[in-house]
């Protein structure tokens, strides 16, 4: 009658020649202003916002938010990063390719 979940993910037929990458057109949080890598090999400590945290009121000490949370709530920058701040680069330009490829070329 019916068939069990995995056995249809199983099954389902996905097409070799095509493919489709969400999200491509938003923002990423690692070209943004406000974004902190971490830097130990702690895999809980992951990268953060330095848009967004709480500061302890006895101490002064800010915890900043994980830029993974910030991104799933509309309170803080959402899937569309309305918080987004582009770093500033040294001048460089990206050339398309004749595949599609994009290239950085420093201005000398």
């Amino acid at each position: 009658m019916y068939k069990p979940i995995h056995f249809l993910i199983r099954n389902r037929k996905f097409s070799t020649e095509i493919f489709f990458i969400r999200n491509k057109e938003l923002p990423v949080c690692s070209n943004c202003l406000h974004f902190i890598e971490y830097t130990n090999n702690n895999p809980f400590d992951g990268n953060r916002c330095k848009k967004f945290g709480e500061m302890d009121v006895i101490t002064g000490v800010i915890k900043y938010d994980l830029a993974a949370v910030c991104r799933l709530g509309d309170d803080n920058c959402g899937k569309k990063g309305s918080h987004y701040t582009a770093k500033k680069t040294n001048s460089v330009d990206v050339v398309e390719g004749v595949d599609n490829r994009r290239f950085k070329c420093e201005k000398v």
